[in-house]
C-alpha cells in the first residue's frame, strides 16, 4: 500500500526538527517539494538536510532566518522526496533555552 505524499512529507520534515530546527519559533515556507518516487508501508526512510543560507531577518532583529534543502531516500537508497523549507530561529540560542527551559 502508498503512503499519502503529505504524511510523507511531514514525517520527513519532523525527522530534521531534531537536528536542524529545534529552536524554531515560526515556520516560514515549504518550497520546490518534489515527491521522486512512491513510498510504500514498512520502507524505512532516511533524511539529509543541507543549509543553504542563513541571515538576521529584517523584521525581526533577534532572529535568523535559515533555508535548508531536505532529501529523502528509502531502504533501497532511493530518493522518494525533496524540499526547501525556511524557518526563523533565535540569534542568542542560549537566551531562548532559558526563557523557555527548553
Amino acid at each position: 500500500m502508498l503512503v499519502c505524499s503529505g504524511v510523507t512529507l511531514n514525517l520527513v520534515g519532523g525527522m530534521t526538527v531534531r537536528s536542524v530546527s529545534g529552536m524554531t519559533s515560526a515556520n516560514l515556507a515549504i518550497d520546490q517539494v518534489r515527491f521522486t518516487a512512491p513510498v510504500h508501508i514498512g520502507d524505512t526512510l532516511y533524511a539529509e538536510t543541507e543549509i543553504l543560507t542563513r541571515r538576521v531577518s529584517e523584521r525581526r532583529p533577534d532572529t535568523g532566518v535559515i533555508t535548508c534543502h531536505t532529501t529523502a531516500h528509502n531502504q533501497a537508497g532511493t530518493s522518494v522526496l525533496a524540499f526547501t523549507r525556511a524557518f526563523l530561529v533565535p540569534l542568542d540560542a542560549d537566551a531562548a533555552r532559558n526563557a523557555t527551559r527548553y
